[in-house]
């Protein structure tokens, strides 16, 4: 089986001087975990590694320069799915973490429980080791104009889904949020079968947009089952979004990736960077399904 992986940086309108290092940076997130793949790495070291690299990016609403609530404070969300045993964990409320996928996979790994939230999530951080930053380290001048801006309209989730040399998916999430929501709100993306889902025998999907929408239309879920009644990925991804438009009126994006290592994406907003590395093929990408500016 060779390895694919899909990633995408948010749904959105890119800002023109965004454009650059916007596809850069997801780039580069396919190339972390495509390295881990071509090692004979796990899916779900994969997307972790991925993720990983948007946190550490300023471009993207995760980790470093995450969005910030009304009262200017930084709460992370993130997740973690294992197609093969569909075991997830998920974060959610978690402030000033740099990388929130890692703690997402601590939860999902310890079995205990699948979702932790705000300080119990930072206590049980501290137990597995992982390190909690100073709000000063991780909120950036970036993210300080976006709320001073209160670009409400933006949200820039960052997402992975891979597929391993052993067949298996995996699928990993993490954002900031929406830029001035409310302190202690929780999007979709610690919530299974809404942000994220992955089966082995189906597909993964991960989605990125309208929060409280996507929650609704448990959109995820609802894409790997169209995959379930035989559309492509392309197509899968294209009607779960024109379902997620009819039903609520709001915009997203979503990624996916069957079990044979199709891809496929799809989004209403102007712009939703995206990459796809794949074994001796390199890498795609694009700021959007029709646009790059890189070459």
């Amino acid at each position: 089986m060779d390895p694919v992986i899909i990633v995408h940086g948010g749904a959105f309108k890119l800002l023109d001087e965004e454009f650059v290092p916007s596809e850069q940076g997801v780039r580069q997130s396919a190339q972390a975990g495509m390295a881990v793949l071509s090692l004979g790495g796990s899916a779900i070291d994969a997307v972790e590694a991925a993720v990983r690299a948007m946190e550490a990016n300023p471009i993207f609403n995760a980790g470093l320069g995450a969005s910030l609530t009304r009262d200017g404070k930084l709460e992370v969300d993130a997740s973690i799915m294992d197609g093969r045993t569909k075991k997830f964990g998920a974060v959610a409320c978690v402030p000033d973490f740099m990388h929130p996928v890692s703690l997402a996979r601590a939860v999902m790994e310890d079995g205990e429980h699948a979702l932790l939230g705000g300080p119990g999530a930072l206590a049980f951080a501290s137990e597995k080791g992982l390190s909690h930053f100073h709000r000063t380290d991780l909120v950036t001048e970036g993210a300080l104009k976006r709320l001073k801006r209160i670009r409400s309209e933006r949200a820039d989730t960052v997402g992975a889904c891979a597929l391993d040399s052993r067949g298996e998916l995996g699928v990993a999430i993490s954002t900031g949020g929406k830029t001035n929501k409310r302190s202690g709100r929780i999007g979709d993306t610690p919530i299974i079968g809404a942000g994220f889902y992955v089966d082995n025998s189906v597909g993964a999907a991960g989605a990125t947009g309208d929060g409280e929408a996507i929650m609704r239309a448990l959109l995820c879920y609802r894409a790997t089952m169209f995959l379930k009644e035989g559309l492509s990925c392309g197509s899968a991804a294209r009607e779960s979004v024109s379902m997620l438009d009819r039903e609520t009126g709001k915009k997203c994006g979503i990624i996916m990736l069957s079990p044979s290592g199709e891809t496929g994406l799809y989004h209403n907003t102007p712009h939703m960077p995206w990459a796809i590395a794949s074994a001796g093929t390199g890498v795609k990408s694009g700021i959007s399904s029709e646009k790059s500016v890189l070459p």
